[in-house]
């Protein structure tokens, strides 16, 4: 029987593969108790967040942030760009949760054209008369936009339901971590 440094062949390649075993393991465990935790303790402690999950979606991490109703979705946003830019990598998705609802959804559909307009023309005066007009007829809706250099964002809400949108502006690459808004129940 071969040897390798003084021992038998089969027992050096249980050797390598435990060892192996032991480092992915070990990886496995520290991304999961210690930066996992540490990015939804960080998470959660931002303003407007009530609630923070997290789990794999392949080799991704998603942590679903969930918001409350009054937030403000441009400060939270660069919050979280300030407070996990060093934590982020290449596999990381930070998903915005609001509470929408038909109503929301509705009322969202019938704003989008002069939102997409505004983004695509530069005439965000034309997209608030737009939108005002639009949402005239929804006495208890509540719409919020907010412009800064890069990105529009939007809150719709009707009732208890609200709708969360961030929408980058035409011309600007994407700076932090990927965040997303979708919808959970109202």
């Amino acid at each position: 029987m071969m040897k390798v440094f003084g021992m038998r062949l089969p027992v050096v390649f249980i050797f390598v593969i435990l060892a192996l075993a032991v480092l992915i393991t070990f990886n496995q465990l520290y991304h999961r108790f210690y930066v996992e935790k540490q990015m939804v303790s960080v998470l959660t402690g931002l303003s407007g967040v009530e609630q923070v999950d997290s789990y794999k979606e392949g080799q991704t991490t998603v942590y679903t942030v969930s918001l409350a109703k009054d937030v403000n979705v441009q400060a939270l946003f660069y919050a979280i760009n300030r407070k996990t830019g060093s934590r982020i990598t290449q596999n990381t998705r930070i998903e915005l949760v609001d509470k929408r609802d038909a109503a929301t959804d509705s009322l969202w559909g019938k704003i989008q054209f002069p939102v997409f307009q505004a983004l695509a023309q530069g005439d965000f005066s034309t997209m608030a008369e737009g939108v005002e007009a639009l949402t005239a007829v929804h006495d208890s809706a509540d719409i919020e936009i907010l412009i800064d250099h890069q990105y529009l964002f939007i809150r719709v809400s009707i009732g208890e339901a609200y709708r969360y949108e961030i929408l980058q502006r035409t011309g600007f690459q994407q700076e932090g971590p990927l965040v997303i808004t979708r919808g959970g129940q109202a």
